[in-house]
């Protein structure tokens, strides 16, 4: 799975949870991945890797994570929304 973050809005999250780079501040994120109806098909995922270059048109980076699909619920294409749960990295 992959998606686009805003870079201005990782840019707040590492001022504000104290993370020294993007791996630290990686290890603090939890994501929900949600689809259309508003279930939450899976809960607690941590992001394994983000883009180093800022996408110059969208002004975003992209974050990706391999998700388990055991179940066959995640299809190529689908459309889901993410959501990021940030937290102070562990020191």
């Amino acid at each position: 799975m992959r998606y686009d973050v805003p870079y201005a809005e990782r840019l707040s999250q590492l001022a504000v949870t104290g993370a020294q780079d993007a791996t630290a501040l990686l290890d603090g994120i939890r994501l929900e991945i949600v689809v259309a109806d508003g279930e939450v098909l899976r809960s607690g995922v941590v992001p394994e890797a983000t883009s180093v270059q800022v996408d110059p048109e969208t002004d975003t980076l992209r974050v990706w994570r391999t998700v388990e699909n055991g179940d066959g619920v995640l299809r190529p294409g689908m459309e889901v929304t993410v959501l990021s749960n940030v937290e102070a990295p562990s020191q």
